[in-house]
């Protein structure tokens, strides 16, 4: 008999959750490495490393702490915020490149620039905002970028919580590194798991579309013909009795008016076939009567 391995709750196996993350993080990176080629002076490319499910305390125990923990976050508070993870070298190489610099290693640990600083939105936006929007394989979505916090800071408030994270490996000619995305298992990040991917409507082929016609050429309508209309009162429609005559203000020299469910479809001249009462198409739909 096989021993029943243990599972660890703080850090399941990966799922269809996982690998629907991993799918929408991989389409995000082509867009990167569309971007990065167009904004940057040096190549870069990008491979998602690994996609897990577990506390964030643990997802993040790799990561320095010096990194730079951005929240991006949706106009639905339910979704709580995804957690961008630059480590300070690759946010400061991609500064560096936005102003045209080529560096021929991974920067020193350092504050950036007031230049540089100055640009962090417009990196967020360009090379990581734009690309997770577009590659969102649901309805629309729009992320904000949230001012940086410390590593300690984020899991100060948010250790025990229960995360998917997407380490991402960044290669540059002079070397290669690693950056997070985390997000919280709860909202639109957590619905991922369950939603079915979309199946292209398929066009009805002649053959059955030619049933269709068969079938509806063949189902009986109701068509109705309107003798006229008049106005009375409550008291004298009470007081009709067998043999009183009621002139309604239809004009004898004027057809009347047929429908079809509850659409005018005919102008007919009334008449009788044998002794039968039978009408004489006029017009179509409520067109004037022929002169």
């Amino acid at each position: 008999m096989t021993t029943p391995q243990p599972l660890d709750f703080r850090h399941p196996p990966p799922g269809a959750l996982e690998r629907q993350f991993g799918q929408w993080i991989q389409q995000a990176l082509r867009r990167f490495a569309h971007q990065s080629s167009r904004l940057l002076p040096f190549s870069l490319s990008l491979e998602l490393a690994s996609v897990e499910t577990g506390t964030l305390a643990h997802l993040t125990a790799a990561v320095p702490d010096e990194a730079a923990c951005f929240p991006l976050t949706t106009d639905d508070p339910n979704d709580g915020a995804l957690w961008l993870v630059l480590p300070r070298s690759v946010q400061l190489t991609l500064l560096m490149g936005l102003l045209g610099e080529i560096p021929d290693k991974w920067p020193e640990d350092r504050e950036a620039t007031d230049l540089e600083a100055a640009l962090v939105d417009y990196l967020l936006r360009e090379l990581f905002l734009t690309p997770l929007e577009q590659s969102w394989p649901d309805a629309p979505l729009s992320l904000t970028a949230g001012t940086s916090q410390t590593l300690r800071a984020v899991l100060r408030r948010h250790e025990a919580e229960l995360a998917l994270c997407a380490a991402i490996q960044i290669t540059a000619p002079w070397g290669q590194q690693t950056f997070w995305l985390c997000a919280p298992r709860q909202g639109r990040w957590e619905q991922l798991g369950t939603s079915q991917p979309s199946v292209p409507a398929t066009p009805p082929s002649a053959a059955w579309r030619a049933q269709l016609e068969l079938l509806v050429q063949n189902l009986p309508v109701e068509l109705s013909v309107i003798l006229g209309q008049v106005e009375t009162t409550m008291q004298r429609l009470a007081e009709l009795k067998v043999g009183d005559v009621l002139v309604l203000e239809q004009s004898v020299h004027r057809p009347l008016q047929t429908w079809v469910g509850g659409v005018p479809k005919f102008r007919a001249w009334p008449g009788r076939r044998g002794a039968r009462t039978a009408i004489l198409i006029d017009a179509l739909g409520s067109d004037s009567p022929r002169s």
